[in-house]
């Protein structure tokens, strides 16, 4: 997996993503295998560019809050904020503030058993794609900070994108009309070598978890 450095391999990110969303729209179902699917969250995978690495996407459909509100939850840099739905994390620091909307941080991922340490170090920007639609982007960078020959540097590659609509359109934006569609996908390389039962075990139980514990914090945060 290619590790972005430049602003231009995100801005290429960011147009790969809105052509994936596209995409999707059109065409789930012909190019992406079922792995689970139920009342709270669908998933799906594919194998990336014929590689045994394997892309991963979850779809969730959430009642009561905006698109806004779920990508600010998911983009928000503050390590209280992040630790308050991602289970995985062990902690998160803020390397450097790019601008409003993105941010470079360095995440420590909690150790499981038997598994060498991970980290990674991510470009996050937050994106309107349009006046119902938001999109999340974190990137994997190429920037030399807490490095530690103990651990093992992770490449990732995470978009999330939000459409909102309404219930009823006589109804308008009140939120008891609204209903978000949440779109995540990622292509994540974790270095080493981990057991794919483990890999495969921890995101088909991790991933629906993630979207509910992110759709309840923003619940807590904006509504409650």
């Amino acid at each position: 997996m290619k590790v972005i450095s430049m602003k231009s391999d995100i801005k290429e990110r960011f147009d790969d993503s809105l052509s994936f969303y596209n995409k999707l729209k059109t065409n789930l179902h012909n190019d992406w295998d079922t792995i689970s699917t139920d009342k709270t969250c669908n998933m799906y995978k594919k194998k990336h560019n014929n590689s045994n690495n394997e892309v991963r996407l979850a779809i969730k459909r959430i009642d009561g809050l905006y698109a806004k509100e779920i990508a600010y939850q998911f983009w928000d840099v503050d390590e209280t904020v992040k630790l308050s739905w991602d289970r995985s994390m062990e902690s998160m620091n803020v390397v450097d503030t790019c601008s409003q909307s993105s941010a470079i941080m360095h995440i420590k991922l909690k150790k499981m058993v038997g598994v060498t340490n991970r980290d990674c170090v991510i470009h996050s920007e937050i994106k309107k794609i349009s006046s119902d639609e938001w999109m999340v982007l974190n990137n994997s960078i190429d920037f030399p900070v807490y490095k530690d020959e103990n651990t093992i540097r992770i490449d990732c590659n995470v978009v999330m994108i939000i459409k909102q609509s309404k219930i009823n359109e006589e109804l308008g934006d009140v939120r008891s009309n609204i209903v978000s569609d949440i779109i995540y996908k990622a292509n994540v390389n974790l270095g080493g070598w981990i057991p794919k039962v483990l890999v495969d075990s921890r995101c088909n139980y991790e991933w629906p978890k993630i979207l509910e514990n992110i759709c309840e914090s923003a619940k807590k945060r904006y509504v409650n």
